[in-house]
């Protein structure tokens, strides 16, 4: 997923998150090897650009809420955007080269003539 513009831990939690319906912090630290910090961070991140939902756990206990995560959809649609403008990059970039190797060529035969 890095190779479509999305962070490693960003893409970590996505993949562990589309593994599992309903999934704790704590799981995430577990599935994707990394700390609670960079969980939460990742986990807000996402939460921000809409693509987890939350759940606040009430278990009658003091001290923070825990919450549960998942996914608004399925994999593909939460990263279909990404792909998109990887391939809108992609685009331009090939666009850009076919200029280039007109003007390359121009220059070419000009230099012959």
């Amino acid at each position: 997923m890095q190779g479509i513009g999305i962070q490693r831990n960003y893409a970590l939690v996505l993949t562990s998150l589309s593994a599992e319906d309903w999934t704790d912090t704590t799981m995430l630290q577990k599935s994707c090897g990394l700390r609670q910090p960079e969980v939460s961070v990742a986990i807000r991140e996402l939460m921000d650009i809409e693509m987890v939902e939350i759940e606040p756990q009430h278990n009658g206990q003091r001290g923070r809420p825990r919450h549960k995560y998942r996914l608004k959809g399925n994999l593909f649609e939460i990263i279909e955007p990404y792909i998109e403008e990887a391939q809108n990059e992609l685009d331009k970039l090939e666009s850009s080269l076919s200029h280039l190797d007109k003007v390359s060529n121009s220059l070419s035969n000009g230099a012959k003539n």
